[in-house]
């Protein structure tokens, strides 16, 4: 069978830390061009990848018949544009999150993808994350009877490196940068839309830094999420339900953690030894989280 040829348009942050590092694991699939508009980044990514092609301009990448599919990273206010020229020259397109920056620009996106015969999907890794898709099971098994809130919290510390230094073109904040992987979680766990949303946001250190988010899902399920771009490296689900709570913490937890709706003193406190020791017998695997979110199994399950 012939490999699926990729072009990679755009070669900011997580282009360079994710897709050119997972790209040549992939047995199925080759790398032929990458494109984008600053030199620094372009050098940088053709270091990582340097049998391909490099161009300056993404419409010369996709006037290549050889290439098949194409991986968008670029800013998110060039989203709409380039993945509509993806499509109208036959590729079809990996779109990195968030879909649009406005709804306008979504609308026309939809109405294009869905009038084509090309693939389009979304980025949203967390999708295939082992330990989200054993939490989606474990809320439909009814483990927690109906599920009446998600809670999350998603943090990072401020980036820093040649990578960050490079690869910055704005702020569009957390409710940009960070947020969508929650609100998609919240779909993909609840197995249900957004209703109605509620946001408070604030600006510590950056624009748009600290983000309150609150939404009701069409199953009426309340959803309140926290996000913050220059806090602790954490990132957190719950679900509580009539029969208990699931939880998954995303740097700690090796399983879908469940608590009963009712325990005694001597269970709460083994409960509570046991989340303390499960990093320690896991200190490998944690450390490595923890050093670098990029090291993350889903990037590569979710372009498999």
């Amino acid at each position: 069978m012939s490999k699926l040829k990729i072009g990679l348009v755009g070669c900011g942050l997580v282009a360079l830390s994710v897709h050119l590092k997972n790209l040549p694991k992939i047995r199925d699939v080759e790398l032929i061009a990458l494109a984008d508009p600053n030199l620094k980044r372009r050098e940088r990514a053709s270091q990582l990848a340097p049998q391909a092609q490099v161009f300056e301009n993404y419409h010369d990448l996709l006037a290549l018949p050889i290439i098949d599919a194409v991986i968008i990273s670029v800013p998110y206010e060039y989203h709409a544009e380039a993945m509509i020229a993806a499509i109208k020259a036959g590729k079809h397109v990996y779109l990195e999150k968030p879909f649009a920056t406005n709804l306008v620009d979504a609308e026309q996106m939809l109405v294009v993808g869905q009038k084509s015969d090309r693939q389009v999907m979304v980025g949203f890794n967390y999708r295939f994350h082992p330990l989200y898709q054993a939490l989606k099971q474990a809320i439909r098994s009814k483990k927690v009877g109906e599920p009446v809130t998600l809670r999350s919290v998603f943090c990072f510390v401020p980036q820093t490196g040649i990578d960050w230094q490079i690869t910055r073109h704005g702020s569009f904040g957390a409710i940009f940068d960070i947020a969508p992987h929650h609100i998609d979680l919240a779909r993909f766990l609840l197995e249900a839309e957004v209703a109605e949303v509620f946001v408070q946001m604030r600006s510590l250190q950056s624009q748009n830094d600290t983000v309150l988010l609150q939404l009701r899902m069409t199953n009426d399920v309340l959803v309140q999420s926290f996000f913050c771009l220059h806090s602790v490296e954490i990132g957190q689900v719950e679900i509580y339900g009539t029969r208990g709570k699931l939880g998954v913490d995303h740097y700690r937890s090796l399983s879908v953690e469940y608590t009963a709706p009712k325990i005694g003193h001597f269970a709460r406190m083994n409960q509570g030894l046991g989340q303390i020791l499960q990093p320690l017998t896991q200190y490998q695997y944690v450390r490595e989280k923890l050093r670098s979110p990029w090291n993350e199994p889903s990037f590569l399950r979710s372009l498999n």
